[in-house]
């Protein structure tokens, strides 16, 4: 995964208070992850520790864009991208009840004296990218793929196989 010094925070010397941190994201961030998906970036992401007596309030501020390729055209495109997000680490190894299936809740060992935000980070940005990834603007889509599937649809459904006639009848 490459040497991610940059995203780990010493937490042993903060006193109790809010600490601000602040990352510039990049598509080599995205190869230390083996993730071939995001070919260009440019996201910002801001980081607010609170340290509590015990445990950890991190809130993560993310706002930029990467470049993805479009589902419907396979065009490179720019996304927007933006969220924030919350994360509880709690200190010390004590394990909090229930934490088995919360994902915003991570428990450190007693010995560990830093916390990694690479992964955190990684996490939080492909969870700001659209489920559906397209252009916002169909216009912006390649038009020459577009009409190839446009034309195979038309063609798949002008040549139907002569056995299904029979089944076709049936269904009316």
């Amino acid at each position: 995964m490459g040497n991610n010094n940059e995203f780990k925070i010493p937490f042993v010397g903060l006193k109790n208070r809010v600490h601000h941190f602040n990352f510039e994201i990049d598509e080599k961030f995205f190869n230390r992850f083996d993730n071939n998906t995001i070919n260009n970036c440019n996201v910002e992401v801001k980081v607010e520790l609170e340290r509590r007596e015990g445990f950890l309030i991190v809130l993560f501020y993310l706002d930029g864009h990467l470049f993805i390729d479009c589902d419907r055209c396979l065009d490179n495109y720019k996304q927007e991208i933006f969220g924030d997000y919350k994360l509880i680490v709690q200190l010390g190894g004590k394990i909090i009840e229930d934490n088995d299936n919360d994902d915003d809740i991570i428990v450190l060992d007693k010995n560990e004296d830093y916390i990694d935000f690479a992964k955190p980070i990684y996490d939080y940005i492909l969870l700001s990218i659209p489920y559906q990834r397209v252009h916002s603007k169909i216009e912006d889509c390649n038009k020459e793929v577009l009409d190839k599937m446009n034309d195979a649809k038309e063609n798949k459904n002008k040549e139907i196989d002569p056995r299904w006639d029979i089944l076709n009848k049936l269904k009316k």
